[in-house]
């Protein structure tokens, strides 16, 4: 049965951020679902990005310009200065990389009546082989999230008054990840219902962001970056001495991963394969000095100490 928990009041007044350089279908989208005193603040780069050039014509939408970001990811950067631009106590986070149904706005709110601080997931999908076959690792990766409670900054929502501000915005100009660093300051819950976010990329872009997210993990959650390698070289030698058991094992675990995500893909096939290559990706993403994201340059040399490299 369906429950409500906003039919007897109305939801409290909230700031909706929306970093993106593209005039993208996520803003009219977002802005259709705005309620009376909310606020959707679109963050962009610079007055020559797409979405600045293209105007906006609703008083409710608000263009960001956050500049070029120092010592802290593109991403960090936008967030931090639209939390600075925003007026509201309550604060949703969002991506233009998925489709937002038009209830998205109203359950989201329920959600945090319900558990406080909320968080959907994604379920990243692929076009080209390399990301394809990484479907089952990255759904494997989004279950450690929903165990661990882990935000992700495509769909969240918190209270601004729950937690320290002022301390995460001043490590949000130093560090890389906005939602991973969101996780230490704020108490979540993360609920599993997921989002479709198609990975539209090359094999390059591919790894890049296998680099990112190892990255990640290994300087917010260093500890657990040792265990799961350690794991993952084990479940390996295991796969390649026991194959026909390895692979009904695999197979079935990710079908039942991918039907309690919510999604009906055939890739959950190649959760065997994902077995094999999943320490290769992880040495891969360890031993890499920097990644590209966005057309930047990072180089992590801890988790609140960041280069911006010279762009490719």
């Amino acid at each position: 049965m369906t429950r409500f928990y906003l039919v007897d009041r109305e939801r409290p007044a909230t700031s909706i951020l929306l970093p993106t350089r593209e005039e993208v279908d996520a803003i009219k989208h977002l802005e259709k679902q705005l309620g009376e005193d909310d606020e959707l603040l679109v963050i962009c780069d610079s007055e020559d990005d797409p979405v600045a050039e293209a105007g906006l014509d609703s008083e409710k939408v608000e263009l960001v310009t956050a500049g070029e970001p120092q010592g802290c990811s593109g991403k960090a950067n936008a967030i931090y200065e639209g939390m600075k631009a925003s007026e509201n106590n309550r604060v949703v986070w969002t991506d233009d990389d998925f489709e937002h149904p038009d209830n998205w706005l109203q359950q989201m709110h329920e959600d945090c009546e319900r558990h406080g601080p909320a968080s959907e997931l994604p379920f990243f999908t692929g076009k080209n082989f390399l990301t394809i076959v990484s479907e089952p690792i990255y759904a494997f990766t989004m279950l450690m999230a929903y165990l661990n409670n882990q935000a992700w900054g495509g769909s969240v929502i918190f209270d601004r008054d729950t937690f320290n501000e002022e301390k995460f915005l001043e490590e949000l100009k130093q560090t890389v990840g906005d939602d991973v660093l969101l996780s230490e300051h704020l108490e979540s819950k993360t609920l599993m219902r997921t989002h479709h976010v198609e990975i539209d990329e090359t094999p390059r872009e591919g790894l890049e962001r296998i680099v990112r997210f190892v990255k990640h993990v290994r300087y917010h959650e260093p500890v657990q970056t040792g265990l799961l390698t350690a794991a993952s070289f084990i479940l390996t030698i295991a796969a390649i001495l026991y194959p026909l058991t390895s692979f009904a094992a695999s197979t079935v675990f990710f079908l039942t991963l991918y039907l309690f995500m919510g999604r009906k893909r055939p890739t959950f096939l190649f959760g065997y394969l994902s077995l094999i290559i999943l320490p290769f990706f992880l040495l891969y993403g360890l031993t890499r000095r920097s990644f590209v994201w966005q057309g930047r340059r990072y180089k992590y040399n801890s988790k609140l100490d960041v280069e911006i490299l010279n762009e490719e």
